[in-house]
């Protein structure tokens, strides 16, 4: 190993290795032989995150966190921002990888500390908004939901600034979603809509992103007894999803149709009348509804 620039070399051959060979890489061993022989903490952070991104054999929680307190002594605040981050963001996937949503939200903090003191030229390519994303993410699985709220909304003005709708697009859902699980229906509607003006507007009709769209705005409409609405959301995404094309939403407003269907024939809401369901979707009825949701799972009707 001659020098620096080599060592470099060949992580990124490892990388690649394991991105797109989908195997872990046999250089792994190679580079550790010679990896304190260079005093250069962001080498020594890119030899951690290839080892936390799936090493075989797996990197024990242990050796994780010696590693992260290694590679984060000594001159690691002297590294370039966005490589802190960086280094950090791929700390967070691991421990969300092994089910610690704890020390996951404490690494993606520090992520968001080492931003608030960047220079106007860092921000504009640091990615912010996908760290406010996840720190919502994580804390709405943690029940902090006052949390998720802040950096879904933190989030959405980030992503705005750098132009990315795909991003606004899952912040707007995020918060919809924790508002909803707080029982703030109201706004979560408003949210819902604005989404689905958002999606409409930058042209992405049927899309994965409208579809989940569609799906937190029926929950809401069905919670705040709009079920009408709710009903003709989740046709929608039966008629633009399958078996085959994103199974869980085609299977998933199957299922909320049948149950809207035996609700409103059975309790008397809204028209007071079964809606009829439409010819080639679930079925006309709650028994010809199972049939054909049973045939889509798989089981016996």
């Amino acid at each position: 190993m001659r020098n620096i620039n080599s060592l470099i070399r060949i992580m990124d051959l490892a990388h690649f290795s394991r991105v797109m060979l989908k195997s872990d890489s046999i250089l792994l061993p190679l580079i550790a032989q010679y990896i304190d022989t260079f005093n250069d903490i962001w080498i020594h952070c890119r030899y951690l995150m290839l080892r936390l991104s799936g090493s075989r054999p797996p990197l024990l929680p242990s050796e994780a966190d010696a590693g992260i307190a290694k590679s984060t002594t000594g001159h690691f605040s002297d590294m370039d921002k966005g490589r802190q981050v960086q280094f950090f963001k791929s700390v967070v996937a691991y421990y969300l990888r092994i089910g610690d949503p704890i020390k996951a939200l404490k690494f993606n903090e520090i992520a968001m500390s080492v931003m608030d003191g960047e220079t106007q030229e860092e921000q504009n390519r640091l990615p912010h908004a996908f760290v406010y994303l996840d720190a919502g993410l994580i804390a709405q699985q943690n029940g902090q939901y006052q949390r998720a709220i802040y950096s879904a909304r933190k989030g959405r003005i980030e992503a705005r600034k750098a132009g990315s709708v795909l991003t606004e697009l899952d912040c707007l859902v995020l918060e919809a979603d924790t508002l909803t699980s707080l029982g703030n229906l109201s706004h979560a509607l408003e949210l819902c809509e604005a989404a689905q003006n958002l999606a409409v507007a930058s042209g992405l009709q049927s899309s994965d992103r409208e579809i989940a769209i569609w799906d937190i705005t029926a929950e809401v409409a069905f919670q705040k007894s709009q079920y009408d609405k709710a009903y003709r959301l989740y046709q929608l995404i039966a008629e633009n999803t399958s078996s085959a094309k994103s199974p869980h939403f085609h299977i998933h407003a199957s299922l909320w149709l049948i149950e809207i269907e035996i609700f409103l024939g059975q309790a008397g809401h809204g028209t007071g009348k079964k809606i009829d369901l439409s010819e080639g979707h679930v079925g006309k009825s709650p028994v010809e509804a199972r049939d054909t949701l049973c045939k889509i799972v798989g089981g016996q009707s």
